[in-house]
């Protein structure tokens, strides 16, 4: 799908240059990523973990003393490339010039985008989040983190809204475009077939925000 102009340059980051040591740690996240989204972490052993790596087992507990280090080692890897995109896209300088409407558009954007790049990353997430609820609570503070920074971006431009409240109906816009969000990465739209493509659904909800919150 092809972004605004806002947030062409977003995509999940990793690093180009590794050792041989990081390199296949990358490889044994990758693994345990798609086999936690696909079987969740109860019924991934660490035997598929080091097979779908390219590993023996000897090699996986070489980096990874059990499970339960490596789910915490994943989920560190997630949090930071998350955190690390959430700076990226919520820099003020970034939106110079653009209306609300326009960051609404770039936030979906990009979030689609994201998913399709890596489309097991929000089933893995939510599969760690089940078996950890301290990192349940970490997650849910980056978001908030998200929804702070975008409403700062909102505020500055209230005066594209013309509803009766703006500071009920801000936060209840974020809250919408979060839900969206997050129906499409767990595939929940009752509205998906085969003639509803993400831009669609960009569209759709664009539409509904704006005419909620009265921008031009």
């Amino acid at each position: 799908m092809k972004k605004s102009h806002w947030v062409s340059d977003l995509h999940w980051v990793r690093q180009t240059s590794q050792s041989r040591s990081q390199a296949t740690q990358e490889k044994i996240f990758d693994s345990a990523e798609k086999l936690f989204a696909t079987r969740g972490i109860g019924d991934s052993s660490m035997s598929d973990i080091a097979k779908g790596a390219n590993l023996s087992i000897g090699g996986l507990y070489h980096h990874f003393k059990d499970k339960h280090t490596l789910i915490l080692a994943l989920y560190q890897r997630i949090y930071e490339d998350i955190h690390a995109l959430i700076e990226l896209c919520c820099q003020k300088e970034r939106w110079q010039g653009a209306k609300i409407a326009e960051i609404i558009r770039g936030v979906l954007e990009v979030s689609f985008a994201l998913n399709e790049e890596i489309p097991w990353r929000h089933k893995a997430k939510i599969a760690i989040c089940e078996y950890s609820p301290e990192l349940k609570s970490q997650h849910e503070l980056v978001y908030q983190t998200l929804h702070k920074h975008l409403m700062e971006m909102m505020g500055e431009r209230i005066d594209e809204v013309a509803h009766s409240n703006p500071a009920v109906a801000l936060p209840y816009t974020l809250d919408l475009l979060f839900a969206v969000i997050e129906m499409h990465y767990s595939e929940s739209f009752t509205i998906h077939s085969a003639d509803c493509t993400n831009s669609t659904v960009i569209e759709e909800t664009l539409t509904n925000l704006s005419s909620y919150l009265g921008l031009e």
